[in-house]
């Protein structure tokens, strides 16, 4: 599913007068029909394409119709539809497969920078680590680059 098929028919008009066709239907949810609309003139020798789409939305095979309605000596004349959709198959990957960071010296600052902050009641006074004296705090969560 999440696609659709597009296959073209072909109305010929094999007759020596002109063909009016009234009526252009399509059976079965899944199939639509685009390329021309109703009425419509085929000349005498000529022929018009239409567009049968299969645009299915659950997995199962379908059935349908496009049925032309005209003037002509036959003045219905069908051609059947019939789709398969699969179920969509969809797979992830990831890239890299394994991640080795090396050695890393345990609790080192160096290389990193603030990634967010949280506001409460002491705050750090800079470097030095003291309390001001209004109580409030901010705690840095640190992130290495």
């Amino acid at each position: 599913m999440n696609g659709n098929a597009t296959q073209a028919v072909t109305v010929k008009n094999s007759g020596a007068s002109d063909v009016q066709v009234t009526q252009i239907g399509v059976t079965g949810g899944a199939f639509r029909v685009s390329g021309v609309a109703a009425p419509v003139t085929i000349s005498a020798g000529q022929s018009m394409a239409l567009q049968a789409t299969f645009a299915p939305t659950t997995a199962g095979t379908a059935t349908g119709a496009i049925t032309i309605t005209s003037n002509a000596q036959n003045a219905t004349a069908t051609v059947a539809l019939n789709g398969s959709a699969v179920a969509a198959s969809y797979t992830m990957s990831l890239s890299p497969t394994s991640v080795n960071f090396g050695n890393v010296n345990a609790g080192k600052q160096h290389n990193a920078k603030p990634a967010a902050s949280e506001h409460g009641k002491l705050q750090r006074d800079g470097d030095a680590g003291r309390r001001k004296r209004d109580g409030d705090f901010c705690q840095r969560k640190w992130q290495r680059r």
